[in-house]
């Protein structure tokens, strides 16, 4: 069977939603309803940590000759680890959660035996294990202190992309083709590789005319990657990386320039999340030109938890300097707050500098740390005062509320 997305269901949701000056909440059929025109209107300065999270604590990690980390690194928190790669790496690096104590080197970029090509941190919580790709079809699993844990040869497709998400039984891949859009989006396998579903939107593909390209064009938008084509004339085609995830079992996708998040429920894609923009909203007709949307306002990325919703926006994509926007919904409350996203999340639950989603370099610690003299006294900033220029990243491990 094919899935097929009902898009008159959600185009009847989406009207509801924007006719009925929607507020910040869950209705009686399972849809929530994000008010991001509102949350705009009554913009942050920043996001604060305390109002998503419980607690937040730094971890520096152990800096040797095995395991020192490049710039720009990235990680990944488990029940017991903090994965980390960086720019250019060829390796995933393994820390102690607690303590930061370096476990483990994940490197085996080649074509031996046990050997994969994406240095990628795609990881499992349901078994535990690492899941990297081995061009064109088939899964190397490690578990995160270097165990080879077999292959699995991805049945009924001649290529994969790198971008895996995991429920307790099935394993969904997800493609993304810009130059040629392919309506074909999600590969659905169980645990033997076996491909069991797959989704297919003719959505992707609605007002994409193609031609000769005259140039590509590509620039940083809100948490992503905006691309698109140009073909003279006035007509473009643009296209961002789209959503898709998991959240208690059921799968999630959205795709690009669409303000809702669909749940894949008994073979069909039911409307999960809209995100109401109102009189910011982006037309579709936005995607084929770069004039008269310079005021609205695109979903550029989304994230969800059971107690929340992250998403990011920006507003004059095409322009020369977008506005990017950082936004989070409450669950519990209602609550929908947005800030710009270049400084990221205030830390008022220790008064460290502002996270940004990533480790902090430590010799931005360092430099932060001469500027405040004061956090000597501060016992939540004691494991940072012996931290060097040149050591390896701080990791930043949170609990949110929910996680009590």
């Amino acid at each position: 069977m094919k899935i097929k997305s009902l898009l008159t269901v959600a185009l009847a949701c989406l009207l509801a939603a924007c006719g009925s000056n929607p507020k910040n909440a869950s209705t009686g059929n399972g849809l929530t309803i994000v008010d991001v025109e509102t949350a705009l209107e009554n913009l942050e300065e920043e996001l604060k940590m305390s109002a998503e999270f419980d607690s937040v604590r730094y971890v520096p990690l152990e800096t040797n000759d095995s395991c020192l980390i490049g710039k720009n690194p990235y990680n990944v928190i488990t029940d017991k680890y903090i994965l980390v790669t960086y720019e250019e790496a060829d390796a995933i690096y393994t820390f102690d959660k607690q303590t930061g104590r370096f476990l483990a080197r994940i490197a085996h970029r080649g074509e031996g035996p046990q050997d994969y090509s994406v240095n990628q941190i795609c990881y499992n919580e349901h078994d535990g294990l690492l899941y990297f790709l081995r061009e064109p079809n088939q899964l190397q699993k490690y578990d995160p202190l270097g165990g080879y844990h077999g292959r699995i040869v991805l049945q009924g497709v001649t290529r994969a992309s790198s971008n895996f998400t995991f429920t307790d039984s099935l394993i969904i891949n997800s493609r993304f083709a810009m130059i040629t859009p392919d309506e074909h989006i999600l590969d659905i396998f169980n645990y033997r590789g076996e491909q069991v579903d797959s989704l297919i939107d003719p959505a992707v593909k609605a007002n994409y005319e193609g031609g000769q390209i005259l140039q590509l064009m590509m620039k940083s938008v809100g948490g992503n990657t905006l691309l698109w084509a140009d073909y003279g004339n006035g007509r473009i085609w643009a296209d961002i990386p789209y959503s898709n995830g998991t959240l208690d079992g059921v799968i999630k996708y959205r795709r690009a320039f669409c303000d809702t998040i669909y749940a894949l429920r008994n073979g069909q894609l039911q409307p999960s999340v809209v995100f109401h923009t109102g009189k910011y909203h982006f037309p579709p007709e936005g995607r084929t030109r770069t004039t008269g949307v310079a005021d609205k306002l695109l979903i550029t990325s989304t994230a969800e938890t059971t107690s929340h919703v992250f998403f990011y926006c920006s507003r004059n994509i095409y322009g020369d300097e977008p506005e990017n926007f950082r936004g989070v919904y409450d669950r519990q409350t209602g609550i929908t707050r947005l800030a710009p996203s270049k400084g990221g999340w205030k830390d008022d639950l220790t008064g460290f500098m502002t996270y940004t989603g990533r480790p902090h370099e430590a010799y931005k610690v360092v430099e932060w740390l001469a500027e405040h003299p004061e956090a000597k006294n501060n016992p939540a900033l004691a494991p940072l005062l012996n931290i060097g220029e040149e050591d390896n990243p701080v990791a930043v491990v949170t609990s949110q509320k929910s996680e009590q």
